[in-house]
């Protein structure tokens, strides 16, 4: 089963990032590429990335390209992680120990992955049946 965990760093983690002295930042980054390294031998991790801060992302609609994405929180989505496991259990227990969960404002988003393809072929097979099921009639009960 394949999952994404998306990462989201809280105001309070942003902060101690942002204070941290550059031997404190590789300590954590290290604890991080831990946790890659652990769930990636045990064949867990299909792909993911880093992303880069909001002030650098755009957003594309109909009406035209803006800055941003601008969240109303403070907090930072980190980025995402693609996972292939066994379970929905296992892909909770890999956001459980995410290094980033440090404040009650940190979050791992667990989502699993959809297919629309599958979505509307799925809803096609169940309006054939729907279909070859009134074509063929009321059955009258034999007696």
């Amino acid at each position: 089963m394949r999952y994404i965990l998306f990462t989201y760093a809280g105001p309070e983690r942003v902060a101690d990032w942002e204070a941290m002295s550059a031997v404190e930042k590789q300590a954590d980054i290290a604890r991080v590429l831990g946790w890659f390294r652990e769930h990636g031998q045990a064949g867990r991790i299909a792909g993911g990335e880093e992303l880069g801060r909001p002030s650098l992302a755009r957003t594309v609609r109909l009406r035209g390209i803006t800055d941003g994405p601008y969240v109303e929180t403070k907090e930072l989505l980190g980025g995402f992680i693609v996972v292939e496991v066994e379970s929905e259990a296992v892909a909770l227990e890999m956001a459980r120990t995410w290094p980033g969960l440090v404040h009650d404002s940190d979050r791992v988003e667990v989502w699993p992955v959809g297919s629309a393809e599958g979505e509307a072929a799925e809803q096609a097979r169940a309006e054939d049946a729907t279909a070859a099921h009134e074509e063929a009639g009321p059955h009258e009960a034999a007696g």
